[in-house]
């Protein structure tokens, strides 16, 4: 373990404002100007994960050099599920080193964000589910789509199920003071 990591216990099992998970220590940058200000709370952890907000879902080739991919994913009971193709590459690897890592961060100030050093594993069913819930929540706004699962997605599938180990989040919000009491989220 390195820096400010903890041992993992038992989401299940936390008390009440205690984390869930260790929290990774983040690396001081070279330039002290663009040092994340504070770690989220659980609560900005959880509304963060909320938003409709692409993730990079990092995976594991046999030689040890990483995949990243962008990916919908949908932060539920305490983990993320991301939607897979039955031939998809990162369920192969998945199969063959079960861990992954997901990223997902702001695009606007203050540019909260979090990375997860997750189990992963594959569950077979709730893919349609999962999918409709996903496409909702993308595309709910979206002319012509407003929910609906676009033709294009593959109509089968499997849910990669990631289990968090470690999380690292931060934000920026001291950097834009004028954001302080505004509504900052997405514009």
């Amino acid at each position: 373990m390195t820096g400010g990591e903890r041992v993992a216990q038992d989401p299940q099992n936390a008390l009440e404002g205690e984390e869930k998970w260790p929290r990774a220590s983040s690396p001081s940058p070279a330039d002290p100007g663009l040092q994340a200000t504070r770690q989220l709370t659980q609560v900005e952890l959880d509304e963060l994960l909320e938003q409709p907000l692409i993730a990079t879902l990092a995976t594991y080739r046999k030689d040890g050099t990483v995949l990243l991919s962008p990916v919908w994913h949908e932060w539920r009971d305490e983990g993320f599920n991301v939607l897979v193709g039955e031939n998809d590459i990162k369920l192969r690897h998945i199969q063959e080193r079960p861990t992954a890592s997901v990223v997902v961060y702001d695009h606007v100030p203050p540019y909260r964000g979090v990375e997860a050093r997750c189990r992963a594993r594959v569950i077979e069913g709730g893919y349609k589910d999962a999918q409709r819930r996903m496409a909702d929540r993308y595309l709910r706004t979206v002319a012509p789509y407003y929910g609906r699962v676009p033709h294009g997605l593959a109509a089968s599938g499997l849910l990669l199920r990631l289990e968090p180990d470690a999380v690292r989040s931060w934000q920026f919000r001291d950097l834009f003071p004028e954001l302080e009491g505004a509504d900052d989220r997405h514009g």
